[in-house]
C-alpha cells in the first residue's frame, strides 16, 4: 500500500466542512473519544511509533474518518437519536457508509456510532432494508451505492466491514455511548493514557490521575482551538484534519492539569452547551430550527472569545453573584454563574424569541429598543419584599469590585431576568464618584459617561418578551 496513491474522493460523496463541528458536539466528542482509544491501542500493541502516521479527518468523506498514511482505514457516522432503537430509522446512514466502501477499495471498515442501542439484524435482513429504501435527499448518490452495492456485487465486502450497536468495552471503541456519558467515556481513556504513556511523563501518573477534571477541560478547549484552526483554511480539497501527534502532545503538555482562567472558561461553556442541549430537547415542537439559529450564532461568537473575555462575559450575565475580587481562581465561585434555570428560562428564550444577534462583544445578549439597552441575564428568583435591594447591592458591589464588569455594565438600562421586576434607586449606584476616587485611570475612560445616580430597572422575561414580539 506504500507504493500506492489513495483514490481520489468524488467531490458529491463528501461533507460540507463546516465550523459547526466542535469538541462540545456530540458528533465532536465521539470523535474525539474513538481516537483517544485508537491513540491508547497502538501503545498497547507496542505500535506507538505509529502515532505520526495517523490523522483524524472530520465533516469531509464522512463524519469523521480515520486515516494512516493518507489512505483512509475507516469511515464514521454519528447519530444522537435518543431512544430510537429501530434499524429502519439508521437505513441512510448505513447505506452511505456500506455504499463508500463499496465504491471506493481502499476502505474497509465502518461504523455506525449511536446514542443507544440499534436492534440487531442479519446480512440478508439489512440487505433488504436497504433494498427496498427509496432515498429522500442526495438520490442521485444515494442511488449510486445501490447500484454499487447490489448490481456490482459489492453488498457482501462491504456489510462484512460494518460495525454498529457495540457496548463491549473489550472491543476497540463502543459504538454506543449515551448523550450524558460522552464526558466520562472522554476521561476513561484520557486516564488509560496517562496509564499507558507513563513512562514519558514528566510528572508522577498520579497526579494526572488525581487532576483529570481539569485536564478533561483544558484537553478539549485545546482540541477545540486546533479544530477552529483547521476549520479557518479548510477547503473541499483540503478538508480539516487533526494528527493524532496532536492528542498525544496536549495531553503530555506541562500545564495540562493547571486550574488556569482557561480551565475556568472552558467549564462554564461546557455548562452552557449541556443546558442548551437540554433546553432544545425540553421546548420541542415550540421553537423553529430557524429560530435556534439565533442562539447558535451567539455560541460561535462566544466559543471564539478568548478566556478572559468568557469569564468576564459570565459575570456580565450573572451581575449578582459575588466573586472574589483578589484575582484568586476558585471553582466554587464561578460554579455560581452557571445557574441552569437562568440560562433555559430566560437566556435562551430571549435570545431565540428575540432575535438577539451577536454584534460585537459589548453587546453580546443585549437587545436595544428605542435608545435603551436590555441586557440578557441569567438572574432568577422568587418574588420577596427584599429582593430588589438586595440584587441592586450586589450588582453595584460587583462592578466596584470587578474593573472589567464597568465597560460591559455602565450602559446598561434594564437587566432582563426569569421572574423579578421592580427599579433600584440605591445611592450606592453613583458608580462615577465611586471610580473617581477608586480607579481615576477607568473614570476617566468610562465614568464620565456615567449618569448620577445609575438606576438598575429589572423586567421579566415574559415581559420583554412581549417588548420585543
Amino acid at each position: 500500500m506504500d507504493d500506492k496513491t489513495p483514490q481520489v474522493i468524488d467531490r458529491k460523496d463528501t461533507h460540507n466542512a463546516t465550523s459547526s463541528w466542535s469538541g462540545y458536539t456530540y458528533q465532536g466528542r465521539i470523535a474525539i473519544y474513538t481516537t483517544l482509544c485508537l491513540i491508547n491501542d497502538l501503545k498497547i500493541y507496542n505500535s506507538e511509533a505509529d502515532i505520526d502516521l495517523y490523522e483524524l479527518e472530520i465533516e469531509s468523506f464522512e463524519d469523521f474518518s480515520i486515516l494512516k498514511r493518507n489512505f483512509y482505514e475507516s469511515i464514521h457516522q454519528v447519530k444522537s437519536y435518543k431512544d430510537n432503537s429501530y434499524i429502519n430509522s439508521y437505513k441512510s446512514a448505513i447505506l452511505d457508509l456500506l455504499g463508500k466502501v463499496g465504491k471506493y477499495k481502499d476502505v474497509s471498515k465502518s461504523y455506525l456510532h449511536t446514542a443507544c442501542e440499534v436492534e440487531k439484524t442479519t446480512k440478508s435482513a439489512l440487505r433488504t432494508l436497504l433494498e427496498g429504501y427509496t432515498p429522500q435527499s442526495k438520490i442521485e448518490v444515494q442511488n449510486e451505492y445501490k447500484q454499487v452495492l447490489f448490481d456490482e456485487g459489492c453488498y457482501d465486502q462491504a456489510f462484512e466491514g460494518f460495525t454498529y450497536s457495540t457496548v463491549n468495552s473489550d472491543d476497540r471503541f463502543k459504538t454506543v455511548i449515551d448523550l450524558d456519558e460522552t464526558k466520562n467515556e472522554i476521561k476513561n481513556q484520557i486516564a488509560r493514557f496517562y496509564e499507558l504513556f507513563e513512562s514519558e511523563m514528566d510528572k508522577s501518573k498520579s497526579i494526572y490521575i488525581e487532576n483529570i477534571e481539569y485536564i478533561y477541560l483544558n484537553f478539549i478547549s485545546e482540541i477545540d482551538d486546533v479544530i477552529a484552526y483547521h476549520h479557518k483554511y479548510c477547503t473541499k480539497s483540503n478538508p480539516p484534519k487533526i494528527q493524532f501527534k496532536e492528542f498525544y502532545d496536549i495531553l503530555l503538555k506541562r500545564n495540562i492539569f493547571d486550574l488556569s482562567p482557561n480551565t475556568l472558561a472552558q467549564m462554564l461553556k461546557e455548562k452552557m452547551y449541556k443546558y442548551y442541549i437540554e433546553f432544545k430537547d425540553e421546548s420541542e415542537g415550540d421553537i423553529t430550527a430557524s429560530q435556534y439559529d439565533f442562539w447558535e450564532q451567539n455560541w460561535d461568537y462566544l466559543r471564539e472569545l478568548d478566556s478572559g473575555k468568557v469569564l468576564t462575559l459570565f459575570k456580565k450575565i450573572s451581575p449578582n453573584k459575588m466573586m472574589n475580587s483578589h484575582g484568586n481562581l476558585d471553582v466554587d465561585d464561578y460554579l455560581t454563574l452557571s445557574n441552569e434555570h437562568g440560562f433555559k428560562f430566560n437566556l435562551f428564550w430571549m435570545v431565540v424569541w428575540a432575535k438577539c444577534l451577536p454584534e460585537s462583544y459589548e453587546n453580546l445578549f443585549v437587545l436595544k429598543k428605542e435608545g435603551f439597552n436590555y441586557l440578557i441575564t441569567t438572574i432568577t428568583n422568587r418574588q420577596s419584599s427584599s429582593i430588589i435591594d438586595k440584587l441592586g447591592r450586589s450588582i453595584s458591589e460587583n462592578i466596584k469590585k470587578h474593573n472589567d464588569l464597568l465597560p460591559l455594565m455602565y450602559d446598561m438600562n434594564s437587566l432582563i431576568t426569569t421572574d423579578i421586576t421592580g427599579e433600584y434607586n440605591g445611592n450606592i449606584l453613583e458608580l462615577a464618584s465611586a471610580y473617581k476616587k477608586e480607579y481615576p485611570s477607568l473614570y476617566e475612560e468610562y465614568g464620565r459617561n456615567i449618569t448620577e445616580p445609575k438606576r438598575i430597572e429589572f423586567i421579566e422575561v415574559k415581559k420583554a418578551l412581549e417588548e420585543f414580539e
